[in-house]
Formats: C-alpha cells, sequence, structure tokens
C-alpha cells in the first residue's frame, strides 16, 4: 500500500478529488521532511511506527492556520520514540 493511503486510511479520509489528495501529498512531504532533518533516518521511515507518525504530523497541518503551525505534543513524542 502506498503512504497516502495508509495515511488516509489512518485519518479515516475517503477523498479522491486529485486536489485535495494533491494537498495531502504535500502534507505527508512536508511532514516526512521535518522527520529527516529531526534525525529519523530513511530505514525508519518506513516502518508503521513512522506511518503513524506522519499521520498525526498531517493532521496536525490540516488543522492549522497560516503562520500558526505547531505540532502536537503527541507527534513529538512520536518523533522521539523515531530518532
Amino acid at each position: 500500500m502506498a503512504l497516502i493511503d495508509d495515511v488516509k486510511a489512518t485519518l479515516n479520509i475517503d477523498f479522491t478529488d486529485e486536489t485535495l489528495l494533491n494537498g495531502l501529498d504535500l502534507k505527508i512531504k512536508s511532514v516526512q521532511g521535518y522527520m529527516k532533518n529531526a534525525g529519523v533516518s530513511d530505514a525508519v521511515m518506513l516502518t508503521d511506527s513512522a506511518v503513524m507518525c506522519i499521520s498525526v504530523g498531517v493532521q496536525d497541518l490540516m488543522g492549522t492556520e497560516s503562520g500558526a503551525l505547531k505540532f502536537s505534543a503527541i507527534f513529538e513524542d512520536l518523533l522521539a520514540q523515531l530518532r
């Protein structure tokens, strides 16, 4: 299963609109970049635990206003466990 499908399943997202999927994909890539910059290895990025962390990070991005991003404590906890 592709990462975007895993994230959609984790977040109970069932839309298929290409514009929305493109936005979701950008959020996934943003979270992955944040995680890599925080020290998560490429091998760890492929684990189920990383998929959960990415999903939580995406959910955090979906609920923010422009310029007001702050990842949730659970995201930061999951991220710390992956380093």
